[in-house]
């Protein structure tokens, strides 16, 4: 009997899309419903990147003043592959 996903086809395929263009990287290739959900729900602050994660996406500073930090440079992106997050 096979189960259902929690997940949304649209959620699946943009996670094996981020996995395959390289700005994630999955340890296994297997989309089961624990790694879509390691994926789609990483939260915490990037320390390499210096920004703040919710849902696997990077937000905005929240600095008040116009600035070039990553947050805003990269907000709603998935979190890049290299990231430390706490």
């Amino acid at each position: 009997m096979q189960t259902r996903s929690r997940f949304t086809a649209a959620q699946v395929n943009a996670v094996i899309e981020a996995d395959r263009s390289g700005k994630i990287n999955l340890e296994e290739r297997d989309y089961n419903d624990d790694t879509l959900t390691a994926a789609l729900n990483r939260e915490g602050y990037d320390y390499r990147h210096q920004a703040w994660v919710v849902n696997g996406k990077y937000q905005r500073c929240g600095h008040g003043k116009p600035c070039d930090c990553y947050g805003t440079r990269h907000h709603g992106e998935p979190v890049a592959k290299d990231a430390d997050i706490h």
